[in-house]
């Protein structure tokens, strides 16, 4: 993995309870004198063997890990699952023809891998994003205009824009408010948050938008909020979004390509105005219509982003590749 396990987690323990496992962690040597160049010799020796010793390599993330495996003679068969910043930073430098098979989590995703990769992997699968829906649990509260995102406050999932959304709305006499529970921004660009900020001060929204930070629970935030908001303008298939659906939350997303596979074309957006005239009609509908929409949320979630459906197909997956090696 060249990046955090938070989507492997789900469905290592089915991968585990099928195939013997194990997961490349190299070991280095602390030398501050010769230790870059002896390291990166150790690397590539302890990258080798581990390749050479399994039948499958699974590659959780299309990163730079994939691109060396790659441009190694090949030792193994090889699976990955390409998220969405790869698309940008890996997909040009991969040796797709090494590649067994690809997993993208969208059929936008597969165009975007067609175009960004120097030649088409041989096979493409797409495999929607699964999540333990027993975890997230849908109960019917009070309607009180409570609008959620949860999400990495950086540029490009457009936080700025909905805060400024929110001031609209309230400037027009509809009482919504904003919770946002995610990281506050990176080192690439800390000048985002502080901005946010700015504006919910300048605005005097501190009593209607609360960015909460990091959230350690996110099925708490999801029974507190009415409408979960994804506004970014990029993204692979954004679990928390699945999250919220099967939480029963109301959900709008801006279009952001591949948003068309998660959510119905009524609950999908282009321009501010678009979004507030939608949280203004479902604000508008009755407590039992109201429900009727969270219900379907939840139903839409089950059939399509079950983990448990995700484990079985990226497992048959697997094994169709071990057999055939």
């Amino acid at each position: 993995m060249d990046a955090t396990d938070h989507f492997l987690q789900p469905m290592e323990q089915a991968l585990r309870e099928r195939f013997h496992v194990s997961r490349f962690a190299p070991r280095f040597i602390k030398a501050p004198v010769v230790g870059m160049s002896v390291n990166k010799l150790l690397f590539h020796l302890q990258f080798r063997r581990f390749l050479a010793s399994h039948d499958v390599a699974f590659f959780e993330w299309a990163g730079s890990l994939l691109v060396q495996a790659t441009h190694m003679p090949k030792r193994c068969r090889i699976v990955t699952r390409l998220h969405s910043m790869e698309v940008a930073s890996a997909a040009h430098r991969v040796d797709w023809s090494q590649v067994d098979a690809t997993i993208v989590v969208s059929e936008q995703m597969k165009q975007r891998l067609l175009l960004a990769a120097k030649a088409p992997p041989p096979y493409i699968q797409i495999i929607n994003y699964g999540i333990d829906l027993s975890r997230f649990h849908f109960t019917q509260k009070p309607f009180r205009h409570r609008v959620g995102m949860i999400a990495r406050v950086v540029p490009v999932k457009r936080v700025y824009e909905a805060v400024l959304v929110i001031y609209e709305l309230r400037r027009r006499g509809y009482p919504f408010t904003l919770a946002v529970g995610g990281p506050l921004g990176d080192e690439l660009e800390p000048r985002y948050p502080w901005a946010i900020r700015e504006l919910i001060e300048r605005l005097d929204l501190a009593k209607h938008v609360s960015l909460l930070g990091l959230i350690s629970d996110p099925a708490s935030l999801y029974a507190e909020i009415d409408v979960f908001l994804s506004n970014s303008f990029w993204e692979g298939q954004q679990n928390s979004l699945i999250e919220a659906m099967a939480s029963g939350c109301y959900c709008l997303s801006h279009c952001w390509g591949g948003a068309e596979e998660v959510l119905p074309p009524e609950q999908i957006f282009i321009t501010d105005s678009e979004l507030q005239a939608k949280l203004v009609a479902y604000a508008s509908l009755s407590e039992p219509e109201k429900a009727a929409r969270q219900n379907r949320m939840r139903t839409l979630a089950e059939t399509k982003f079950s983990v448990r459906d995700m484990e079985r197909r990226v497992v048959q997956l697997i094994e169709k590749l071990r057999w055939s090696s």
